[in-house]
């Protein structure tokens, strides 16, 4: 194990989760649902709801979403969200980031091997909160993504860092990279 005062792993007592993990994962939740509710779509959001649920066959599908920029699974989930539920409504796309959001902070929170304040800092970011997860764009994918790697390589015994995907979690907002130097720095 890693010895350095830079390093990031919680002690043998700090790893399972504890009652402030989920009272701070409630008030997470509650935040962001608030901020879900309030948030007016961005004309980007609307394009790729738009043009996921108005094409009529799946070839029109295809060819329109070939000049999009959004990832091609997006669309593919957007159409099936669509297909279930026959609303247009922005509660549908919006559910989709906000599943996989929530997903996602659950991971880090109850997953991740990090000390609790890294743990706090991640998911109250203002890209992992606001930009990846109340923007219904495809980020809230990539992040489940990443998430999901990070937690497969540790249930393999890699360390955290050994690979890009935490690291690009760590480090997605300049003010949020600072705080966590900070306490990188601090040994918290």
């Amino acid at each position: 194990m890693n010895k350095s005062i830079f390093s990031v792993l919680p002690k043998k007592n700090e790893s399972n989760p504890s009652r402030l993990d989920w009272v701070v994962f409630l008030v997470w939740m509650s935040f962001f649902i608030l901020c879900l509710k309030q948030h007016v779509p961005w004309r980007d959001e609307w394009q790729s709801w738009l043009v996921s649920i108005h094409t009529r066959t799946v070839s029109e599908f295809f060819n329109a979403i070939r000049y999009e920029r959004q990832p091609p699974l997006l669309y593919v989930l957007l159409r099936i969200l669509y297909e279930i539920t026959g609303s247009s409504e922005k509660w549908v796309f919006q559910s989709l980031t906000a599943v996989f959001s929530v997903a996602s902070a659950a991971m880090i929170l109850f997953g991740f091997q990090l000390k609790r304040p890294l743990k706090y800092l991640i998911i109250f970011g203002i890209l992992f909160f606001f930009e990846y997860g109340v923007v219904s764009r495809c980020y809230a994918l990539g992040v489940f993504f990443f998430t999901g790697v990070s937690e497969v390589q540790a249930d393999a015994g890699m360390e955290f860092g050994s690979t890009g995907f935490d690291s690009a979690l760590l480090g997605s907002s300049l003010f949020y990279r600072n705080c966590c130097s900070i306490l990188f720095a601090l040994g918290l």
